[in-house]
């Protein structure tokens, strides 16, 4: 069948077999967010009995993540932090909040930077000090702290992470190397083309295409 007969039959069928996929991830959802609550419980027991535990409010922040609740999960690590000022997690975390969210940019450089000295050798922890360095317009600095948070993920035997690649086809446009931008686009889109940064991935290949 060709690609048209495709689509018509595929058309015929979404929206059942979209409503279907949709309850299905509903309730899955609802099941990650039920395991989260119990969690949250569990890791607020146990502050009870360890209320100097930075690394307990930590869990919290990230478990917070999970259910999308960013306020908790951004005070979770500022918490942290008031019993740890040096945290690298928390630091890094709440730094990637931050941008995330519309927070104050030299509050999270500051917050990266520590999680970076932390730990020099997290993937995670470069990508969050590039990227806030890509927001404040310094696109070198983000493109040579990408390179290197690749060179620790292969390092580390970890798997490819999409997010990596798109970040530094973001410094790539912006530093007006179209070529190897394009590259790292493409490369978010073998590794996951429904990672969460796929669809702007596909927009900014048609961009680099049309210009």
């Amino acid at each position: 069948a060709n690609a048209a007969d495709y689509d018509h039959e595929n058309h015929h069928h979404g929206p059942v077999v979209e409503g279907k996929a949709r309850l299905r991830r509903d309730a899955e959802l609802l099941q990650e967010d039920q395991r989260a609550d119990q969690a949250l419980g569990t890791a607020q027991q146990a502050l009870q009995d360890n209320p100097r535990e930075s690394s307990l409010y930590v869990v919290m922040g990230k478990l917070y993540e999970s259910k999308s609740d960013w306020k908790k999960a951004e005070d979770a690590y500022q918490n942290a932090l008031t019993l740890n000022s040096q945290d690298p997690m928390a630091s890094n975390n709440l730094a990637k909040l931050m941008v995330q969210n519309g927070g104050n940019l030299d509050v999270a450089l500051s917050l990266a930077q520590t999680a970076r000295k932390g730990q020099p050798d997290s993937t995670a922890v470069a990508d969050t000090l590039a990227w806030i360095y890509y927001q404040k317009g310094a696109y070198q600095l983000a493109i040579g702290l990408l390179q290197e948070a690749l060179k620790l993920q292969e390092k580390s035997k970890a798997p490819d992470n999409p997010d990596l690649h798109y970040h530094l086809g973001m410094a790539y446009t912006k530093s007006g190397q179209p070529a190897l931008a394009r590259q790292q686009f493409e490369r978010v889109l073998k590794i996951n083309p429904n990672s969460s940064n796929a669809a702007d991935a596909r927009n900014q290949l048609a961009q680099l295409k049309s210009s």
